[in-house]
């Protein structure tokens, strides 16, 4: 009973808090170059990789405006591309966050399958 009393009295946050706070922590957001940061890099990073848990979709962020909430980095649906997708866009379709991915490298176009 007193646990029960106790967790009643713990502030909840959102589920759009939670969301959020589990697609981008601190350390996510600290280790993203910001917006253009690599645009003249032949070499680009991908720092995270968001997917679709049942659709064949996945999102990897290179670069983030944490005051729009806004990524650039290559997006792999229909077909891969370089493009923008925000936290609100992730949080919409289910999208969740690997926390298995390590950076990697590409160079240049070279971005198919293999070289994710």
């Amino acid at each position: 009973m007193l646990f029960r009393h106790h967790y009643n009295q713990t502030k909840i946050t959102s589920q759009e808090e939670i969301i959020n706070r589990l697609l981008v922590d601190t350390a996510l957001e600290q280790s993203l170059p910001k917006l253009y940061e690599q645009d003249k890099s032949e070499v680009k990073i991908l720092y995270a990789r968001f997917y679709h848990p049942i659709y064949n979709w996945e999102w990897f962020a290179m670069e983030y405006s944490k005051l729009q909430g806004l990524f650039f980095g290559l997006v792999d649906g229909e077909v891969l591309e370089y493009g923008y997708f925000t936290v609100d866009e992730l949080e919409r379709v289910g999208a969740k966050r690997d926390y298995t991915f390590a950076p990697k490298e590409i160079k240049g176009e070279d971005y198919g399958k293999r070289a994710i």
